[in-house]
């Protein structure tokens, strides 16, 4: 009964405050969770994948024509490590607005809010587990188009992916998968095992790319919501 009286205590603590709606995520594999959740009024409508990938076992010579079409499209990709060093102007504000820019359509069960500059800065450059040789920005003729960015915790050797993205112009071109296999580089270099990263179901363009790549998806976890009125 713990768990029930928790819940009781934050959902009149939630009540009390006005709040609309509330979320949690359960594994759907959870022997208690769903059910737990289901019978307090939650109804899951979103589904999301850990997916992960054997950096040893992945083959990156059938991707050779693909970074090749896109370097010819003049595309460049490289790390943060590399404008940190050239001591490139603004370069948190730039990196700020590229993130901006590419995460205002990635799927969501809420409408995106702005990211601060803020917030970016202690949420994401400050985060003590970014990776600057494996955050990466794809370049075309100095304008910044797309980027992904790998991070490690102390409790594992596996990276994790934070966010893949890339500007509207660009999509459909290949640009997010090359970001992807410069990653793997990355993770190879560092010597990590495995790359994890979740994504929504309904983001059917990366998922694509990731099982193409060969990332292998884990039991979802699905987003609960309960409405208060």
């Amino acid at each position: 009964g713990v768990g029930a009286a928790l819940w009781a205590a934050l959902d009149a603590g939630l009540r009390a405050r006005g709040a609309e709606s509330a979320r949690i995520l359960a594994r759907e594999d959870h022997p208690v969770a769903p059910g737990f959740l289901t019978r307090r009024g939650f109804r899951g409508d979103r589904r999301y994948f850990m997916s992960t990938l054997r950096v040893p076992d992945f083959d990156p010579a059938p991707y050779a024509a693909l970074e090749a079409r896109v370097r010819a499209r003049g595309v460049r990709v490289r790390s943060l490590a590399a404008p940190r060093a050239a001591g490139t102007p603004d370069l948190t504000g730039r990196l700020h607005a590229l993130m901006s820019d590419v995460r205002q359509d990635v799927p969501r069960a809420e409408p995106a809010t702005p990211l601060s500059r803020a917030v970016f800065e202690d949420a994401v450059l400050g985060d003590p587990g970014l990776l600057p040789d494996a955050y990466l920005i794809a370049e075309v003729d100095g304008t910044w188009v797309g980027q992904t960015a790998c991070f490690r915790s102390g409790a594992s050797p596996d990276l994790l992916t934070g966010l893949t993205g890339v500007t509207r112009p660009w999509r459909g071109q290949g640009v997010a998968t090359a970001l992807k296999l410069a990653a793997i580089r990355a993770a190879r270099t560092l010597g990590a095992p495995a790359i994890r990263t979740d994504n929504a179901s309904d983001n059917a363009p990366m998922l694509a790319i990731n099982d193409r790549l060969g990332f292998v998806r884990g039991p979802a976890s699905v987003s609960y919501v309960i409405h208060f009125g």
